[in-house]
Parts: C-alpha cells; sequence; structure tokens
C-alpha cells in the first residue's frame, strides 16, 4: 500500500536514495568479461567467504545451519559481524534453515562503499544471492541490521519469502521518542 513504506521509520541522516558507492571496478588478469566472479576464501579458523561484486568490492559472509536448508540472510547488528550467524547455527540446523550472514560494507572482511545509501545494502544482497543461485529468501536482523531488513523488503519485496527484525534500531534522533 502506498503508505505503508517500511524506510519512513529510519533515522535522518541515513541516506536512502540512488547512489552507488563510488569504488572503480577492478577487472582481474585473464578477465573473461564475466560480470562478476565468487572467490570462495573459506579458510578452517572461521568459515569465512568473499563474493566480489560488480563494482570490485569485495563482500564477506558465512554460512551456518542447514547447508541444504531454506536460504535464510542475517544482517548483523550495530557493531557486529557475519559471526553473529554463529549464535543461531544449531537452531537452524534443527529447523532446516541455511544462513547466510554478512559483513556490511566496511565490517569485518567486507570493503568499504563511501557514498552509499542504505537502500543500496538491497542490491549488495541480490548480487550475492544471485551468485550463490538463491531464488527466494528471508531476511533476518537483529538490532542495527533491522533497518537493513527494512531496507530488503522494499526494494526485494518479490524475492523475500519473510522479513524479521529483532529488537530493531530504530531513529535514534527522534525528539518525540525522549522520555521525562
Amino acid at each position: 500500500t502506498g503508505g505503508d513504506d517500511p524506510v519512513r521509520a529510519l533515522p535522518q541522516g541515513i541516506p536512502v536514495g540512488p547512489g552507488r558507492c563510488r569504488a572503480p571496478v577492478r577487472a582481474g588478469p585473464g578477465d573473461s568479461g564475466v560480470r562478476f566472479a565468487l572467490v570462495d576464501v573459506t579458510t578452517p579458523a572461521d568459515g569465512v567467504r568473499s563474493a566480489r561484486l560488480r563494482d570490485g568490492r569485495r563482500l564477506a559472509y558465512a554460512e551456518f545451519g542447514d547447508p541444504a536448508g531454506r536460504p535464510a540472510f542475517y544482517f548483523h547488528g550495530f557493531p557486529g559481524s557475519r559471526k553473529e550467524g554463529a549464535l543461531i547455527d544449531r537452531p537452524a540446523r534443527t529447523r532446516g534453515v541455511r544462513v547466510i550472514a554478512i559483513d556490511r560494507p566496511g565490517y569485518g572482511g567486507s570493503d568499504p562503499c563511501p557514498g552509499r545509501s542504505l537502500l543500496d545494502w538491497a542490491d549488495d544482497v541480490a548480487e550475492l544471492a544471485d551468485m550463490l543461485a538463491v531464488d527466494r529468501f528471508l531476511a533476518i536482523g537483529a538490532s542495527g541490521g533491522g533497518p537493513y531488513v527494512a531496507a530488503c523488503a522494499r526494494r526485494l519485496a518479490d524475492r523475500l519469502s519473510g522479513a524479521g527484525i529483532l529488537c530493531g534500531m530504530g531513529p535514534m534522533d527522534d525528539p518525540s521518542l525522549a522520555r521525562d
């Protein structure tokens, strides 16, 4: 419905309009003209993987839960990282959920993205989902990850099978929320 804008309640000062980061696209040696390449850098120490996005940035993620389960992208709190996904590994396994926990730009192993907007996050998620051959998925965010779920709900509604915000962080600069 026209009045139900899930991003409307986001803190002021977070840009929600168009505008991708201005990172240059870095073509590697022997570039075959492929738009992106999945670069699996799994390490035994922490299971981190990364994907090289079309704009050349690296987006780090880790997988938890049931590898063959229903896909759910997990967006960490503020501050935080993909490692939060380990907290729900066991319940996700028993419930048949594949958790893909992503480091937002500038966090953990993900490259920063100067000039990005909140809605740009949905584009990064869609690109990673495409690389992982995930058509439909859940979006789950805790605390500071909540606004990123709202951005995905707005931009990727046709790809989401559900969305959940746990202890969502709301606008911290809204004077009407202050209590005496």
